[in-house]
């Protein structure tokens, strides 16, 4: 549980994401489906399938990103 607020915490670390952005609703749903593809991500939050991978790869650079700041091999859940 602890690493699952962690990484919902990162999308609110520095304030990045516009109101209306996906980002949340989909790190979300990849937290509960970690291996979800990306046009079911883009199904369920009604976007198009191009949208949903940039919102996958967003996640996976922000991710990494924390990775290396932190100086840990911590698993990340994308």
């Amino acid at each position: 549980l602890d690493r699952l607020e962690k990484e919902r915490a990162l999308l609110n670390d520095p304030p990045a994401f516009t109101k209306r952005s996906r980002i949340h609703a989909a790190a979300d749903i990849m937290q509960a489906l970690p291996r979800i593809r990306r046009e079911p991500l883009a199904r369920t939050l009604g976007i198009t399938p191009q949208g949903a991978g940039y919102l996958i790869m967003q996640m996976r650079e922000l991710t990494a990103r924390r990775q290396d700041f932190a100086g840990q091999n911590r698993q990340s859940l994308l």
